[in-house]
């Protein structure tokens, strides 16, 4: 599912078809990562009685930053032997690593890095606040009632998104505004918490078929054409939240045979991948237009996924790949620790 989200990203970015919903790849990556950190910190409470909050932090920062830094690194260094040509504040630069580039006044008309790193503070924002409330809730509730909670919070943002554009007259600001979108992760919190397919018992999930993901594709399909703003910026979130969650349900069954292609080698590798390629890829797809201007944009497209994937690859092993084993060796300890 990363490689099917970072996808969807690049296609969109590099313009190789015209008006490609680029944004639902990046739904999909906030569902995604609000189904996994929900279910692992699910885990770790029903195993220890708690979550280790310090340790959260540092695996995520193991996770997120030296990834980002060394890629904004590497795009500053672009800009700075004249292959890459955006003009940079020190200020835009600072919003980009610090995470909070998507609340910058006049966040839509700036410039920064060429990468799409509102997103990843969203996510941030949402791994700051969330383990402590979920350590909270767990203390009270069993996991279907924090589902319940967070469907709930789902729609409380929804709530807000509608009184911007019907109030304050704001649209465009919902879609990279944490308060405004944290709901596309929460989503995927309700899954973690609720019917899910790796947790729970059989009987106690939702029994997701074909018709049900037919349903949710038709869902998504139809949310990419309704282009008024009550829906595109409120209302599209929430239709694509909720279908994403069948989607994820039927594929986590693992039962039918439409979701092989998810099993093949490339494809698994492409979603290894898929962290650096999102940083990297838009910063690639610049440089080679403003390369090579005449050139085809589809064969613009493929010289950037190329280089993408080649510096993604050199990530992973020198960064990503010791970086996990770290965050492993202190998952082992945490468990060996409590028991």
């Amino acid at each position: 599912m990363r490689a099917i989200a970072v996808s969807i990203v690049f296609i969109g970015h590099a313009q190789i078809l015209p008006s490609f919903p680029s944004g639902f790849g990046v739904t999909i990556f906030f569902f995604l990562s609000g189904y996994l950190i929900t279910s692992l910190m699910r885990v770790e409470f029903a195993r220890n009685g708690r979550v280790d909050l310090k340790a959260f932090y540092i695996r995520r920062f193991l996770r997120i930053n030296p990834p980002l830094w060394i890629s904004m690194i590497a795009m500053g260094s672009m800009v700075a032997l004249g292959v890459l040509k955006v003009e940079l504040t020190w200020y835009d630069i600072l919003s980009q690593a610090l995470f909070f580039a998507n609340y910058m006044p006049d966040f839509a008309q700036r410039t920064g890095l060429p990468s799409p790193l509102w997103s990843l503070a969203v996510e941030e924002h949402f791994y700051l606040a969330f383990p402590l409330l979920f350590g909270l809730m767990a203390r009270r509730f069993e996991p279907r009632k924090i589902a319940l909670i967070c469907a709930v919070m789902c729609m409380a943002v929804l709530l807000i998104r509608m009184f911007n554009i019907a109030i304050l007259d704001i649209a465009y600001s919902n879609y990279y505004w944490t308060h405004t979108r944290i709901d596309s992760i929460l989503f995927g919190s309700v899954l973690a918490l609720w019917s899910n397919p790796l947790l729970d018992e059989p009987d106690e999930c939702i029994e997701v078929g074909f018709w049900h993901l037919a349903a949710a594709g038709l869902a998504v399909l139809v949310s990419f054409v309704i282009k008024f703003d009550a829906f595109e910026y409120g209302f599209k979130y929430t239709v694509q939240g909720i279908a994403l969650f069948f989607v994820f349900a039927f594929i986590l069954q693992g039962r039918s045979p439409l979701i092989a292609p998810l099993r093949w080698k490339a494809v698994q590798l492409v979603g290894l991948y898929s962290y650096t390629i999102y940083l990297i890829h838009y910063a690639f797809i610049i440089a080679v237009k403003q390369g090579a201007p005449d050139a085809p944009a589809i064969v613009r497209a493929v010289i950037a996924a190329a280089l993408s994937l080649a510096f993604a690859y050199v990530m992973y092993r020198l960064v990503e790949s010791p970086m996990a084993a770290i965050r492993k060796r202190m998952n082992a300890r945490a468990g060996a620790s409590h028991g």
